[in-house]
């Protein structure tokens, strides 16, 4: 019995001297919906494919094709995987996503090539979310359904942090697709601006 507390606290101690890696593994977020193309929910026997990647640095985390999980009918299945950092100077997993961190959500059609439709943020371990994607309201970055003084100032802060805009960010206000948040995304705000 003494040996073997001596052992582990040796252990312990190296492990505490070389900053060994102490990544725990979180109960995974589930994030399950419809996929709307053109305004219209498609079947499980459509050819799209479903991608999360990390907003950060945009790794793959996880992938779904329409159909593959029977069950799920003509819905889509994501499981993201959670971890915690224990200590500071431990490096996080590249398939993983931290408590906080947010999700880009890529569909692509057949051979097409991957288009961004959704981003959010994942702040709650073992989160079972509901969220259709291809329906949003373009400019609605709080997701409640219409466009208001909320959003603008995601606009103003998302445009003023231009180089570190984020997936979220080109998700709610990247109308034209160039990978920046420009006047002419303005312009679109604007049009769809509702102060109430």
């Amino acid at each position: 019995m003494k040996r073997t507390t001596l052992f582990a606290a040796l252990v312990l101690a190296n492990a505490w001297q070389t900053g060994i890696f102490a990544g725990i593994p979180e109960p995974d977020a589930i994030l399950y919906g419809q996929i709307l193309i053109d305004g219209v929910a498609v079947g499980a026997d459509a050819e799209v494919t479903i991608i999360a990647r990390r907003d950060s640095d945009g790794n793959e985390i996880a992938r779904y094709v329409m159909g593959e999980n029977a069950d799920a009918c003509d819905s889509y299945v994501l499981r993201i995987p959670l971890e915690l950092l224990v200590e500071v100077s431990s490096t996080q997993r590249t398939d993983t996503l931290l408590v906080g961190q947010t999700v880009s959500i890529y569909t692509c059609e057949a051979q097409s090539p991957e288009s961004l439709v959704d981003a959010l943020p994942i702040d709650d371990r073992g989160a079972v979310i509901y969220r259709d994607l291809g329906s949003r309201i373009p400019c609605d970055f709080n997701g409640d359904g219409r466009v208001s003084l909320v959003d603008h100032a995601s606009f103003v802060k998302c445009m003023s942090s231009q180089g570190a805009a984020g997936g979220q960010c080109l998700a709610a206000f990247d109308e034209d697709d160039d990978g920046l948040i420009t006047l002419a995304d303005f312009a679109f705000f604007q049009r769809s601006f509702a102060p109430n």
